[in-house]
């Protein structure tokens, strides 16, 4: 995974939420040729247990410590930058929404009495149709492009809101659509202040 530490000199911090973004933002920075302020190996330890969800880390100086005494300091999510790894199936939870391929929303209910479902309108899709990568095995137009954050409260789950949340990874291969505006020339024309006749498209 990359992180360009060039981009972020001077007074910036790193939060990791989990144990294992801690794990994986020490290992970059350990690749990065980077050691705590001691000179010890950031692989020997992530310290990420002494604050937990709340850690960040002064990756510019070498320590860590709790968000809520961070200041001065701009704090960077490392989940925003880890959306370059490739999710495995492995890492969907409950409450979790993925979108498929042909733009279909699902929400992800682990150990239902029908196994380990994504769940749609009026339907659900089997997971074991799916490998790790999150291809479908059948049909690649239920391939899981993107997972958003999980529903926080099971009246949001129930009501299938499910147009708010966050995305926290999106497949590489998959690219935002951009909406294309069509306009006249009379809109041109207008635009510019100009007569249509006046007007010539010329070639890039």
């Amino acid at each position: 995974m990359k992180f360009d530490f060039n981009k972020y000199p001077g007074k910036y911090v790193m939060r990791c939420k989990t144990e294992e973004e801690a794990k994986e933002f020490c290992e970059v920075m350990h690749e990065a040729g980077r050691n705590w302020y001691s000179e010890t190996s950031y692989l020997k330890y992530t310290n990420w247990g002494v604050c937990k969800g709340e850690t960040v880390y002064y990756f510019n100086e070498g320590m860590c410590g709790h968000i809520h005494g961070v200041q001065d300091y701009t704090i960077l999510e490392w989940s925003d930058f880890r959306k370059e790894k490739e999710m495995t199936k492995s890492e969907l939870k409950t409450g979790m929404v993925v979108e498929c391929r042909i733009g279909d929303k699902c929400m992800v209910l682990l150990d239902t009495p029908k196994g380990d479902i994504l769940l749609q309108e009026d339907v659900w899709l089997c997971m074991g149709n799916y490998k790790d990568d999150m291809r479908n095995t059948i049909d690649g137009d239920f391939d899981i492009i993107a997972v958003y954050e999980p529903q926080r409260y099971v009246c949001e789950m129930l009501r299938r809101n499910w147009n708010d949340q966050k995305c926290i990874w999106r497949r590489s291969e998959v690219k935002e659509v951009k909406e294309v505006k069509e306009v006249t020339l009379s809109e041109i024309a207008e635009k510019f202040g100009v007569d249509v006749e006046d007007i010539r498209i010329k070639e890039e």
